[in-house]
């Protein structure tokens, strides 16, 4: 029986070689994921995370770390609160040889969250120009990403999530479209109009002609200033006063200039002192005195004092007259009469 079907032995003996050695490549290579121990962790998205499936890379800065092991939304898992919005759940599994947080191996949530207040986010990435994308665990700016809000405690370990560059693009694009939806388009061509009409009304009654003539007038005359004759004024005026200024340094320099402060200050003293003198005050008041009783004098003797004064006068112009007469005669002082003439000889 076996030599009336010899070429199905064959084939089945193959077959069963081919599994085996199939089977045991599987082990092999599979072995280690099958038995390799895994830390699972979760974040949750507010936004569309088109491109990401199951078994898309999870990576630190482009080193691989694991894979997503599940996508599904948070109210399926821990139930749908009110007021509580709906996120999309996504769980990794990674490898905790490279993803290492305590000095153990084993991640720790505490920790995790001191990194997450420095800023450690997860993200949504795309993955070249095929529309798949990834998940990147990196910091960024903490107070730029803020948490999103959840009530309830996570399962497994939590990274909080970060809006992927490509969300951010498009909000921002989305923000620009409102805004441009919101303004006046026709208002503002119009009121735009209508200040061109008018800038061209003003700019027609401006006198061209006039300000170019009166320009031109203007700068003939500046032609005929002495520009030459002024810089070299300037430059005179330039030498003279630095040689003021050295006179002055000199006078400054002076040592008997620089002296004068001290004996004006002594001089200050020195009077200062003389006011403070109690016999200054003293003095003064004898002064006063005085001039109290001259005063008095005075306001008594004034018709006498008057008379003098007549008397001195008249003294005064006899005196004048007298030295007049001598000057012309002055012999007659001594001997009382007139000189008479000398008979000429005939």
């Amino acid at each position: 029986m076996s030599s009336a079907h010899p070429p199905y032995f064959r084939l089945g003996l193959f077959v069963v070689i081919g599994v085996v050695i199939g089977a045991v490549l599987l082990v092999a290579f599979g072995a280690g994921r099958w038995f390799a121990s895994s830390v699972t962790l979760e974040t949750y998205f507010d936004e569309s995370v088109q491109g990401l499936d199951i078994g898309s890379p999870v990576k630190y800065r482009g080193v691989a770390l694991g894979t997503v092991s599940s996508i599904g939304f948070t109210g399926a898992k821990y139930g749908h609160q009110r007021g509580q919005p709906q996120y999309v759940l996504v769980e990794m599994e990674l490898r905790p040889d490279r993803f290492r947080t305590g000095g153990d191996g084993v991640p720790d949530q505490e920790q995790l969250n001191r990194q997450v207040e420095r800023g450690l986010r997860v993200r949504l990435a795309p993955q070249g120009l095929t529309g798949t994308s990834y998940l990147e665990i990196d910091y960024v700016d903490a107070k730029a990403n803020k948490t999103l809000p959840v009530s309830w405690k996570p399962d497994a370990l939590y990274i909080p999530s970060a809006h992927s560059a490509v969300a951010q693009i498009m909000e921002a694009v989305q923000n620009v479209i409102s805004k441009t939806q919101n303004l006046d388009i026709e208002g503002t061509v119009d009121r735009l109009n209508r200040l061109l009409d008018t800038t061209e009304r003003q700019l027609g009654e401006v006198p061209f002609k006039d300000l170019a003539a009166s320009l031109l007038r203007v700068s003939q005359r500046l032609e005929k200033v002495p520009t030459d004759q002024i810089g070299r004024d300037a430059q005179a005026l330039l030498v003279e006063l630095r040689q003021t200024n050295t006179s002055l340094q000199q006078l400054v320099s002076d040592p008997a200039w620089q002296g004068a402060a001290s004996d004006v200050a002594s001089a200050a003293a020195g009077a200062k002192a003389l006011l403070n003198d109690p016999a200054l005050a003293k003095t003064l008041q004898h002064l006063e005195r005085v001039s109290g009783r001259l005063d008095s004098l005075v306001g008594s003797r004034d018709a006498e004092l008057a008379d003098t004064l007549d008397n001195l006068h008249a003294i005064t112009t006899d005196l004048r007259a007298l030295s007049e007469r001598a000057r012309h005669n002055p012999s007659g002082l001594l001997f009382g009469a007139d000189p008479q003439p000398y008979p000429l000889p005939r």
